[in-house]
Protein backbone atom coordinates (compact mmCIF):
# COMPACT_ATOMS: atom_id res chain seq x y z
CA UNK A 1 0.00 0.00 0.00
CA UNK A 2 2.30 2.60 0.62
CA UNK A 3 4.48 1.82 -2.46
CA UNK A 4 1.36 2.59 -4.37
CA UNK A 5 0.51 5.69 -2.62
CA UNK A 6 4.41 6.88 -3.56
CA UNK A 7 3.96 5.70 -6.76
CA UNK A 8 0.52 7.68 -7.13
CA UNK A 9 2.57 11.08 -5.67
CA UNK A 10 5.46 10.55 -7.91
CA UNK A 11 2.82 10.05 -11.16
CA UNK A 12 1.18 12.88 -10.08
CA UNK A 13 4.02 14.86 -9.92
CA UNK A 14 5.46 13.79 -13.01
CA UNK A 15 1.94 15.27 -14.54
CA UNK A 16 1.47 18.26 -12.93
CA UNK A 17 5.36 19.32 -14.36
CA UNK A 18 4.98 18.16 -17.64
CA UNK A 19 1.20 19.57 -17.91
CA UNK A 20 3.39 22.98 -16.74
CA UNK A 21 5.80 22.48 -18.98
CA UNK A 22 3.13 21.96 -22.02
CA UNK A 23 1.40 24.83 -20.98
CA UNK A 24 4.35 27.31 -21.21
CA UNK A 25 5.26 26.05 -24.42
CA UNK A 26 1.75 26.93 -25.98
CA UNK A 27 1.71 30.41 -24.29
CA UNK A 28 2.21 32.53 -27.07
CA UNK A 29 2.76 36.83 -26.42
CA UNK A 30 1.09 38.48 -29.67
CA UNK A 31 3.85 41.42 -28.86
CA UNK A 32 6.38 41.63 -31.44
CA UNK A 33 9.66 40.23 -31.04
CA UNK A 34 11.71 42.32 -29.47
CA UNK A 35 14.61 41.56 -31.50
CA UNK A 36 16.10 44.28 -34.21
CA UNK A 37 17.00 43.92 -37.12
CA UNK A 38 19.20 46.95 -39.08
CA UNK A 39 19.01 48.02 -42.69
CA UNK A 40 22.08 48.04 -44.23
CA UNK A 41 23.00 49.49 -47.44
CA UNK A 42 25.87 52.62 -47.37
CA UNK A 43 23.67 55.11 -48.26
CA UNK A 44 21.31 54.32 -44.90
CA UNK A 45 21.77 56.01 -41.75
CA UNK A 46 20.20 54.13 -39.09
CA UNK A 47 18.56 56.99 -36.94
CA UNK A 48 16.86 54.77 -34.49
CA UNK A 49 16.65 50.86 -33.50
CA UNK A 50 14.27 51.57 -29.98
CA UNK A 51 12.56 48.54 -30.27
CA UNK A 52 10.57 47.10 -31.44
CA UNK A 53 11.02 49.58 -34.67
CA UNK A 54 13.88 50.59 -37.19
CA UNK A 55 13.66 53.55 -38.09
CA UNK A 56 16.49 55.09 -41.23
CA UNK A 57 17.42 57.57 -43.57
CA UNK A 58 18.56 56.50 -47.15
CA UNK A 59 20.45 59.37 -49.06
CA UNK A 60 18.83 61.55 -46.72
CA UNK A 61 15.62 61.62 -48.85
CA UNK A 62 14.04 58.44 -48.11
CA UNK A 63 12.34 57.27 -44.42
CA UNK A 64 12.03 53.66 -43.92
CA UNK A 65 10.08 52.59 -40.78
CA UNK A 66 10.72 48.72 -39.87
CA UNK A 67 8.25 46.94 -37.29
CA UNK A 68 8.11 42.97 -36.52
CA UNK A 69 4.83 41.57 -36.37
CA UNK A 70 3.35 38.22 -36.48
CA UNK A 71 0.20 38.32 -38.70
CA UNK A 72 -0.42 34.80 -38.37
CA UNK A 73 -2.40 35.53 -34.99
CA UNK A 74 -4.24 38.41 -36.44
CA UNK A 75 -2.07 41.64 -35.34
CA UNK A 76 -0.54 44.10 -37.52
CA UNK A 77 1.16 47.38 -37.24
CA UNK A 78 -1.49 49.88 -39.10
CA UNK A 79 -0.75 53.66 -39.54
CA UNK A 80 -3.77 55.49 -37.74
CA UNK A 81 -2.66 58.97 -38.53
CA UNK A 82 -2.55 60.21 -41.46
CA UNK A 83 -0.08 62.62 -42.15
CA UNK A 84 -0.89 66.36 -43.86
CA UNK A 85 0.90 65.48 -47.02
CA UNK A 86 4.34 66.71 -45.66
CA UNK A 87 5.37 62.69 -46.57
CA UNK A 88 4.26 60.60 -49.52
CA UNK A 89 3.69 56.69 -48.39
CA UNK A 90 5.70 55.25 -51.05
CA UNK A 91 5.58 51.63 -50.15
CA UNK A 92 4.39 49.42 -47.82
CA UNK A 93 4.97 45.43 -47.12
CA UNK A 94 5.27 42.38 -45.13
CA UNK A 95 8.23 40.65 -45.55
CA UNK A 96 6.29 36.68 -44.12
CA UNK A 97 8.69 34.40 -42.30
CA UNK A 98 9.89 31.27 -44.33
CA UNK A 99 8.82 29.45 -41.32
CA UNK A 100 5.37 27.22 -41.84
CA UNK A 101 4.92 27.27 -38.13
CA UNK A 102 1.79 29.33 -37.02
CA UNK A 103 2.85 32.68 -35.05
CA UNK A 104 6.36 33.12 -36.60
CA UNK A 105 7.17 36.68 -37.10
CA UNK A 106 7.23 38.66 -40.32
CA UNK A 107 8.74 42.15 -40.90
CA UNK A 108 6.53 45.10 -41.95
CA UNK A 109 8.00 47.81 -43.65
CA UNK A 110 6.55 51.80 -44.79
CA UNK A 111 8.77 53.70 -47.16
CA UNK A 112 7.82 57.64 -46.98
CA UNK A 113 9.44 60.22 -49.73
CA UNK A 114 9.09 63.79 -48.65
CA UNK A 115 6.88 66.10 -50.92
CA UNK A 116 6.81 69.57 -49.07
CA UNK A 117 8.35 71.06 -46.19
CA UNK A 118 7.28 70.92 -42.70
CA UNK A 119 6.93 68.93 -39.47
CA UNK A 120 4.87 65.61 -38.97
CA UNK A 121 4.19 62.79 -36.92
CA UNK A 122 3.22 59.49 -37.54
CA UNK A 123 1.40 56.74 -35.11
CA UNK A 124 1.47 53.69 -36.03
CA UNK A 125 -0.65 50.95 -33.85
CA UNK A 126 0.11 47.33 -33.32
CA UNK A 127 -3.40 45.43 -33.03
CA UNK A 128 -6.17 43.10 -34.13
CA UNK A 129 -7.83 45.98 -36.59
CA UNK A 130 -11.14 43.65 -36.14
CA UNK A 131 -11.39 43.51 -32.89
CA UNK A 132 -11.66 46.72 -30.77
CA UNK A 133 -9.41 48.10 -28.14
CA UNK A 134 -6.71 45.29 -28.97
CA UNK A 135 -4.35 47.71 -29.48
CA UNK A 136 -0.99 46.33 -27.44
CA UNK A 137 1.99 48.65 -28.72
CA UNK A 138 2.01 52.58 -29.98
CA UNK A 139 4.81 53.99 -32.04
CA UNK A 140 4.88 57.65 -33.05
CA UNK A 141 7.53 59.08 -35.00
CA UNK A 142 8.35 63.16 -35.96
CA UNK A 143 9.74 63.65 -38.69
CA UNK A 144 11.38 67.20 -40.84
CA UNK A 145 11.21 67.52 -44.49
CA UNK A 146 13.52 70.40 -45.44
CA UNK A 147 13.26 72.43 -47.81
CA UNK A 148 15.52 70.62 -50.06
CA UNK A 149 13.40 67.57 -49.28
CA UNK A 150 15.98 66.13 -47.32
CA UNK A 151 14.52 64.25 -44.20
CA UNK A 152 15.41 64.69 -39.96
CA UNK A 153 13.83 62.43 -37.61
CA UNK A 154 13.21 64.40 -34.26
CA UNK A 155 11.42 61.80 -32.04
CA UNK A 156 10.54 58.63 -31.38
CA UNK A 157 8.16 57.19 -28.74
CA UNK A 158 6.86 53.77 -28.08
CA UNK A 159 4.45 53.06 -25.59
Amino acid sequence: MKNTSKFLLFAGLVFVVAFAVGVAGCLDSNEPETGNTTVVTTETTVVSEILPVNVSVANNTTLTVQMKSNPTTGYTWNLTKNPDGILNETGHNTNVSNSSMAGSPSMESWTFAGITAGTTTYTFVYNRSFEPNSTIQTVQIQTRVNGDMTIDVLNISVW
